[in-house]
């Protein structure tokens, strides 16, 4: 029997994995696939990408896979600059911060995640998906089944994504909001140069971030651009000249010529947010509780605040010798991070109306919004402070 079963090998399920076991848990991680993360190398860049916040970077610190992350490849933003008719410009420096963050391909998170679980005394599980799921209590653990085998476990950590199959299994409940929209991303080369800066213009069609990629005379961007259904469709079915055409006009320059881009992929945009966090000796971590709209990408880094507090509250547990599965512990966490996560959820959606609408008389609520925070030096810094604090 296990004291923690984590149900998803993702970057979220990874981490907390690291973060549990450190405390002396003995914990097994399961996951439908091998735990194998793609390999991007040279001119070649994962199209999934995260923007690193401070609090995520100092977790990943913490659990030694930060500097394996930089060592492999990493870019950085000491800048970041937002656009539409008006523009506002933030500055590390004038900020008081050494960067505004980090921009991390997932794979080079999950070699070093994989790495790290390789070396641990974590029990990786056969690769198999979790099949059905008897729930127990403080008392009576969990059973976790497969096609093939059975696992206990004092407590289960569902990590398993916005879709998870132990979620609908326990029988909690979402709400969910369809936007209507794709997310269309893809890796950008650019000669001039990124400069080190986060770029983000709110077009007619959708919002547009342009995101510096580390290695290659800083060279390439990853992009991710929102747009309605139809206009997705649309841009996808572009040849590549013509797509890189677009892009160069959207950006309006700001990286200079775009001269080609690699594959491109698009995923639909919905928010799904669990009813409750836990039932019974089951939690929910990441998007397993919580997926949101990715236009100020505090989606992985709201699943690793989750993993900080979690974690944190289960070594408090084991310190106090109390049961993992304690109704104390999970009411906990779940007061600690449903509230915010929920909150950023909703923000995002009214980002989502804001930003999302070509109507003029929106626009110019826009454009006036952010010349008003462009102009006063403390809403500044209280943006900063917000887009790096994965706590909200």
């Amino acid at each position: 029997m296990f004291d923690v079963l984590i149900v998803g090998g993702n970057l979220i399920g990874a981490t907390a994995a690291l973060a549990i076991a450190d405390s002396g848990y003995k914990v097994a991680l399961l996951d439908q696939r091998p735990l194998k993360a793609p390999v991007f190398e040279d001119e070649n860049y994962d199209p999934r990408v995260i923007a690193v916040a401070p609090a995520s970077e100092k977790l990943w610190q913490r659990l030694g896979v930060w500097q394996s992350m930089l060592d492999h490849r990493a870019g950085y933003y000491d800048q970041m600059h937002v656009w539409e008719h008006q523009s506002i410009h933030f500055d590390a420096i004038e900020s008081g911060v050494d960067a505004l963050g980090h921009i991390v391909e997932q794979s080079v998170a999950l070699k070093a995640l994989y790495e790290a679980i390789e070396t641990s005394d974590i029990s990786v599980l056969p690769a198999e998906s979790a099949t059905h799921i008897e729930l127990g209590n403080e008392q009576v653990p969990a059973v976790v089944k497969t096609a093939n085998n059975s696992y206990r476990a004092k407590l289960v950590v569902a990590a398993d994504g916005v879709n998870s199959p132990l979620r609908q299994m326990a029988g909690i409940d979402t709400k969910q909001f369809d936007y209507h929209q794709q997310g269309v991303v893809t890796t950008l080369h650019c000669p001039a140069g990124h400069q080190q800066t986060a770029w983000q213009r709110f077009t007619t069609a959708g919002p547009l971030a342009l995101l510096p990629l580390g290695g290659n005379d800083d060279q390439y961007v990853s992009i991710v651009y929102s747009l309605d259904n139809e206009k997705a469709d649309a841009l996808m079915s572009l040849s590549d000249e013509q797509f890189v055409a677009q892009l160069n006009s959207d950006s309006e320059g700001v990286v200079g010529e775009i001269t080609s881009c690699q594959k491109r992929f698009s995923f639909a945009l919905r928010q799904v947010l669990a009813s409750s966090y836990y039932r019974a000796n089951l939690v929910l971590i990441g998007d397993a509780a919580h997926g949101i709209h990715p236009l100020a990408g505090q989606g992985a880094n709201l699943g690793l605040a989750d993993v900080t507090e979690l974690s944190s509250l289960l070594a408090t547990a084991r310190a106090a010798g109390r049961s993992p599965a304690a109704e104390a512990v999970l009411a906990s966490y779940s007061l600690a991070r449903k509230p915010n996560n929920k909150l950023t959820a909703y923000a995002m959606t009214g980002f989502y109306w804001l930003f999302g609408n070509d109507n003029p008389w929106i626009s110019a609520i826009r454009n006036d919004s952010v010349a008003l925070v462009d102009n006063i030096g403390w809403l500044k810094k209280l943006a900063i402070g917000r887009a790096s604090d994965t706590s909200m």
